[in-house]
């Protein structure tokens, strides 16, 4: 990086020169009258102080950068845009130029909150055979819920939180008033209620099918889903 400022000072200095050289010559960059080519060079020479350039060294540019910095169209657009004047640092000027942003320490910030909803158990139809599709079945669900609580943890308004009250109740009423085939349906269902508010991050949903194989607990599915 010092190679490159160096080469790129270099290059503005070599540059300043053919410039002062030419409005040595005449009053403005293109003859005798005020053209587009001095509205299209003036941006960058104002950028001098950026670029670290004493325009005294440059007398003939410098006679040209304040005629055009006192019209009035000019006046006006530095007024509006006076940070244009603000010095910075080699570094942070060739960043500027190549079209990238220096590198700054990340800003602090929190993890998501997780909400958990655990062992949330219920009766619902699930499975193909015959006394699967005649009676309910339990099931235990479990849901995990990320998202950035920003809001809600400076304030106490329950509209900055996501309210996992109404999610619940959502899951219990699909649960409870449908019938599936298959586990892994079921649970893409409770995933979908899980991440369909746009603040969340991530949610990842796990059900257990109990007693569905003769010498195990249960079976279960798990399923994730990530913005």
């Amino acid at each position: 990086m010092p190679y490159a400022i160096e080469r790129f000072q270099v290059e503005t200095q070599r540059l300043y020169g053919v410039l002062n050289q030419r409005l040595g010559c005449s009053p403005w960059l293109g003859g005798d009258h005020y053209s587009i080519a001095d509205i299209a060079a003036w941006p960058w020479v104002n950028c001098h102080v950026r670029q670290r350039i004493d325009l005294a060294n440059y007398p003939a540019v410098h006679n040209w950068y304040e005629r055009i910095k006192q019209r009035p169209a000019t006046a006006e657009a530095m007024l509006k845009n006076s940070a244009l004047l603000t010095p910075c640092s080699p570094v942070a000027l060739c960043c500027m130029i190549a079209g990238l942003t220096p590198r700054r320490k990340p800003a602090m910030s929190q993890p998501d909150a997780i909400i958990r909803i655990k062992n949330l158990r219920l009766r619902t139809f699930i499975g193909i055979k015959e006394e699967e599709i005649a009676n309910r079945q339990d099931v235990v669900v479990n849901v995990a819920i990320h998202y950035p609580a920003d809001k809600a943890r400076d304030s106490e308004d329950i509209n900055d939180a996501l309210n996992y009250r109404t999610i619940t109740k959502r899951i219990i009423s699909h649960l409870e008033n449908g019938r599936f085939s298959l586990l892994e349906k079921l649970t893409q269902d409770v995933l979908n209620i899980a991440c369909e508010h746009h603040w969340v991050t991530y949610a990842e949903v796990e059900i257990d099918k109990l007693h569905a194989l003769r010498y195990a607990d249960s079976v279960s599915m798990t399923m994730s889903w990530r913005r």
